[in-house]
């Protein structure tokens, strides 16, 4: 495999920030970004991360946000030199993190948690993360609403680092909240009215996919009923049109001449419309290829 020999460095969940804060708060540490600092601290002082390396920094879903909102910023939290800094290559992966700022369809409060809006519960970290990678141009244009600065619809306009952004039009986290909190898979629409907003959710994302492909960016943005795509085997699934996120970050990393890249799915017109390959033996040879990329 072309990435074959390329590391690769997890970094779990644990912050419950979106890997964005560094901060106390209601008697939680929430220390996503120092954690961030700290595994790029270890990456350059004990694993040989260096001048004339390559650094995909990404993440899917609060990962995703996470990579958003510190990507500009990674060159500089290396512990290098400073030229010894310019010559890493940095690229992003941003998988989900497409968040549109609509209203949810119903809005929700159970006993343990409620949700009126991703831009309310956006707002609501914003106010005691302190997250301070906000992105100079963004913070300039969102002076009164900073919190915007950590929301893909605005965010994602203003990164300057080359990235592979990907997003269902049919995301299920958002379509979960925006129904009422039914469970990721389970949430399809039922009735005039979901279908209705599914469809409009889909027509969003699809502009905000387009307005986001410029520079050196590829934009990738199927009709799945899926979140986080690239962590399965649908990265190496071609979709309608025969595009693959596999294909998609490839011409990142390698072509960046031929960059923007824009796919959107949209050759189809019914809910999660995937255009997979229905055939077993082509699904399990793509998770097999997983398995031996992930052994690597």
């Amino acid at each position: 495999p072309r990435l074959g020999a390329a590391n690769k460095i997890l970094v779990p969940y644990c912050t419950s920030d979106a890997h964005m804060g560094d901060a106390a708060a209601f008697g939680l540490e929430f220390r996503g970004a120092a954690v961030v600092r700290a595994v790029l601290h270890d990456l350059v002082t004990t694993r040989g991360l260096g001048p004339g390396a390559r650094l995909l920094f990404g993440g899917v879903s609060a990962g995703a946000r996470g990579a958003m909102v510190h990507l500009d910023y990674v060159r500089g939290m290396l512990p290098l030199p400073r030229e010894a800094r310019r010559r890493v290559e940095v690229r992003g992966l941003i998988d989900s993190a497409m968040w549109l700022d609509d209203p949810p369809l119903r809005p929700w409060a159970s006993t343990r948690k409620s949700f009126f809006g991703l831009a309310n519960a956006t707002a609501n970290v914003a106010s005691f993360a302190n997250v301070t990678h906000l992105g100079e141009e963004c913070a300039e244009e969102h002076a009164d609403e900073l919190w915007r600065c950590l929301f893909g619809a605005y965010r994602l306009l203003s990164v300057r680092t080359p990235y592979l952004a990907v997003g269902s039009q049919f995301d299920t986290y958002q379509l979960d909240n925006d129904f009422g909190g039914c469970g990721h898979w389970g949430c399809r629409p039922s009735g005039p009215e979901e279908e209705a907003f599914a469809w409009r959710f889909a027509d969003e994302t699809a502009a905000l996919a387009r307005s986001l492909a410029v520079g050196e960016r590829y934009v990738y943005s199927s009709r799945c009923h899926r979140h986080a795509d690239s962590l399965g085997g649908d990265f190496f699934l071609r979709g309608c049109g025969g595009v693959s996120m596999q294909a998609a970050l490839l011409r990142l990393l390698e072509e960046p001449a031929t960059l923007p890249g824009l796919w959107i799915d949209e050759q189809c017109d019914h809910f999660d419309c995937c255009c997979r390959p229905a055939d077993r033996t082509t699904a399990t040879a793509a998770a097999a290829s997983l398995a031996a990329i992930g052994l690597c």
